[in-house]
Parts: structure tokens; sequence; C-alpha cells
């Protein structure tokens, strides 16, 4: 097994079952509380044909302890997590599931094993490592029943529909921090295994290192990804400038509401070795209008150019790229139609949006859901785009964007309310403009502290920030504006325990100058 630190956890990795690593005596189950039987796998055959490795791998050769006994297992699971979980091991991984199926005979079969094995190790991790729930995750919308527990080399029928409890499946092989080809095929692999994944499991995109060369690449995906953030660095060996980026200061992710997946238009391409398309990969982050009663949010948009490496289905590795020709530039297109959420359902959208780049600074206003921001990216470069709708009362328009300096702005969000009179029976106007309040505000709720950016039309007369249990202790935020672009930004500062309830205020007298 191995010990992996995490942003805020620490996991163990731990095998389905008991490998016995080199030629070994037969098992002595005399001092044993379970009856382990020595196991040799028989991998079938078309296994054999993309794995021919597992072959002659140690458990091919030496063979397993396998127990097939319920009794068995749950005394064997409990002895394995009681004490990890007594020594502040708070997640696991279980590893090597599908090579349960290849020990199942003799024993009523693999789907059967596969079965058993997994309905006692989920009902053990669920007893050990349910996520403990805060205030503050309740309020982003966190499942308080969490399991912390990643299954692993899972892909298999026969146990990817089994989970009943735990909902993390890993959706590639793994970061390889001393394989430099290894890191764009592994976005590749995770994007497009995602497609199906996504509709039984949440993909997990795998561990990385914040400091390892191709650690932003692998940052970005992690955040279009909608997954588990967690990294395997070496004690004191960190980017916190990176890592910031992706997480808040309690530990928790802004993490995107769905699984990010290609977009239609890179779906059917060669992304790694046709040297002109970009992967492209669209997520969405939802929250709460509070006044209408219904969710609604941003979508967000990631491009990398991933060019130069690609799997290899005839030779059954990954194909790498002649190193003597360079890897040129691919140009990528960013649409609001790009988001599905977009096109059809409750959040469907005409324009117009606003688009802001985290990497490029873009600050855009696109009219329609086909207007188009064009770029070109060098080999391994990336932007990530949030694109929302902006919204348009009383002749102002309005749209948060979120956390400008994180990965996923609008992850922080948690809710927001409509564009409303800033006072109930607020005195009207005079004239044409009877109709129109004297002030106008709109209220935002949202996670962690930094640059919090928005699209207005017209500049605001004050931006105020409290929380929703404190309201006496309302602070007035200094903000700055940019005509040009219609640009709000202004600071926020650290949470208390609670999101910021954002408000701010326009005086409707500046709107009709």
């Amino acid at each position: 097994p191995f010990l992996a630190n995490t942003i805020k956890h620490q996991q163990v990795g731990n095998v389905m079952f008991d490998r016995n690593t080199s030629s070994t005596p037969p098992i002595n189950t005399e001092r044993s509380a379970v009856s382990p039987s020595d196991t040799i796998p028989e991998h079938s055959d078309h296994l054999l044909r993309v794995e021919p490795i597992i072959s002659w791998d140690s458990v091919s050769l030496f063979g397993v302890g396998l127990l097939s006994s319920r009794a068995d297992l749950r005394t064997f699971y409990q002895r394995l997590h009681s004490p990890l979980k007594d020594a502040g091991v708070d997640g696991v991984k279980i590893d090597v599931q599908s090579g349960v199926a290849a020990v199942g005979g003799g024993s009523g079969g693999g789907p059967h094993l596969a079965d058993l094995y997994t309905e006692t190790m989920e009902n053990s991790v669920k007893q050990h490592f349910a996520s403990i729930s805060t205030a503050v995750i309740n309020q982003n919308n966190v499942d308080n029943e969490a399991i912390n527990c990643i299954n692993c080399m899972s892909h298999s029928t026969e146990n990817i529909y089994r989970y009943k409890h735990t909902s993390i499946i890993r959706a590639s092989d793994d970061f390889y921090p001393s394989r430099p080809y290894s890191h764009t095929v592994h976005l590749i692999n995770v994007a497009y295994n995602s497609l199906f994944l996504r509709e039984v499991c949440l993909p997990d995109w795998d561990m990385f290192q914040s400091l390892h060369p191709s650690a932003s690449l692998h940052a970005a995906a992690r955040a279009i990804g909608g997954c588990p953030v967690y990294v395997s660095d070496k004690p004191g060996n960190h980017d916190p400038e990176l890592l910031k980026k992706l997480v808040f200061k309690d530990g928790s992710v802004p993490r995107a509401s769905q699984s990010g997946v290609p977009t239609r238009d890179c779906l059917f391409s060669n992304v790694g070795e046709d040297g002109v398309t970009a992967l492209k990969v669209f997520n969405w982050n939802s929250y709460k209008n509070r006044d209408l009663g219904k969710v609604v949010g941003s979508g967000v948009i990631a491009a990398f150019n991933v060019q130069g490496v690609m799997w290899d289905f005839e030779r059954r590795k990954n194909h790498v790229q002649d190193p003597s020709k360079p890897i040129l530039p691919v140009d990528a297109t960013i649409r609001p139609r790009d988001v599905e959420s977009f096109n059809n359902g409750e959040n469907a959208a005409k324009g117009p949006f606003i688009a802001y780049g985290c990497q490029s600074r873009t600050f855009r206003v696109l009219d329609t859901l086909d207007s188009e921001i064009s770029l070109k990216l060098g080999h391994r470069e990336w932007d990530i785009f949030t694109i929302a709708p902006i919204n348009q009362k009383y002749g102002l328009s309005f749209a948060p964007i979120g956390l400008g300096d994180m990965l996923n702005p609008s992850g922080a969000i948690v809710a927001t309310n409509s564009l409303i009179s800033a006072h109930d029976g607020d005195e009207k106007g005079s004239g044409q403009d009877s109709d129109l309040p004297t002030r106008i505000k709109v209220e935002i709720w949202s996670r962690g502290s930094g640059r919090f950016l928005a699209y207005s039309s017209n500049c605001p007369s004050k931006v105020i920030v409290h929380t929703e249990s404190e309201p006496e202790t309302s602070n007035e935020l200094s903000f700055d504006y940019d005509t040009k672009k219609g640009m709000l930004g202004f600071p926020l500062p650290e949470e208390k325990n609670e999101p910021h309830k954002i408000v701010i205020v326009w005086d409707t007298t500046r709107l009709l100058q």
C-alpha cells in the first residue's frame, strides 16, 4: 500500500485482495482469523490482448490469498480499516478491483466474487471513512453522506455496476512524474473515458505534484474536471501559489457541478495526433437563485494543446511523436454553445454572455451562443473560460464571474438574487422613468477570499460585504470599474465560517445620465 498526502486529507491505498509478491510458502492459516486459499488468476483473453504484461506479473506467477466467504471478508476489512481510522487516515483508494473476477473460478465465478467483495468493501468504508460535514460545506451543497473512497482499476462490467455507496472511480492510468510524454495523453484518456464513467460514478483524474514541470497543466485539468483535488507532494515541497488557485484556505474545493467531458466539436477528433485540434472540455457551475427559487449557474470551457502522444491500439502502448519534429500551436475557438446546458433545459440561454479567461485574462461580451473567442495554444498551453449569462433589468446588465484568481472562478459562488429594488417600497422616479426604483441591488453569496469579478454595464455606487448571521458587521468595500469592458472588481476578505454575502448597489440617477 502507499500513503499519499492530499490537500486536506490522508488516504491509504489498498488492493482488493491479498497479493503475494514473491515466491513464498503456502499461506499458514493456523494463526489467522480468516481462511485464505492460494489461487492463481485466470485472465480473460481480451484482457491479455490489452495488457499482456499481466501474464508474468507477481500475481499471475505466485498467486493471491483469496477469501471467498462473507464472514472472512468482513473480518479482513474490519482489521484492515479500523487501525487506519485510529491512526487518523480518513480515506482509502481500493485498487486492482477488476482483478477479482480473474480468481472467481471454483468460487462461484468472477461476477459473483466481484459482487461479494464490492459489497463487503463498501460496507466497511462506509463505516470507517464517511465524511464529516461542516456548516460551510453544507451551504456549498456537498453530500453529507459522502464516503472517502476512490475505486481504482475497476472499469470491468462486473465491478462498475456494483457500487451502491461509493461514487468515485479512477478514470485513467496513473500520474507518472518521471514519464514526460505521459501527461498530455493522461488528460485525453480521462476526458474521453468520463463520457461513459460520469453516467455511473464521479470520474477521478488522479493525483499530481504541484512542483512538477506539468503541474499547471494538471491543475487546469482538475479545475475543469469537477473531480477531487489531491497531490502527492513530498512534505514541504509544494507550490502554494498554484494550490491556492485550486482550493480554498480551509482545503475545500470549488468543484464544478458536473464531470468535465469533451465538447461536441472535438468529440471525434484525434486531439493527440492530428496536429491541429485542441482538446476542449466543458463543465457547469450551479448555484441557487434565491428569489426565483431555481438552480442557475455558469458554464466553464477549457482548451488544451495536448498533441504529440496517443494510445496505439496495435502496439498496446503510448505512441510518442518523433521528438525531432516540433509540435506546432493549435487554434481553439470558445463559444457559449460548447456548454451543453446553454443549448437546452432550464438553463438554456441565447445570450448575451460574459466570457472570462483565467489564463489570458480575456474579458469579453459574447452576444449569442455562436459568438466566439479565438486563441492559439502552444504545446501544453491551456486556458479556462468562465461563460456567464448576463441578466438584464431596469436598463442594467449584470453577471457575476467569481474569484478571478482561481482556475474555476464561479465555483466559489453559492447563490445569487436577481436585480431588484434596493428597498421594498422604494420611492419611484418621475416622468417617463417612473417605473424605475431610485436604487437597484443584487446579492451574491460566495466562498473564499481574493479578487471577485463581475460584469456590469454601469458603475455601481457601492459594494457591501457581510455574513448572513452577522449583518450588523457589514463593510463597504473599495472597488474598481473598467468603463470600456464593464469589468467590476473588488477584494473579498477571509471567510468567517460561512459564505460572504455581497450586496452591489446602483444609483439609478447615474443610469439615466
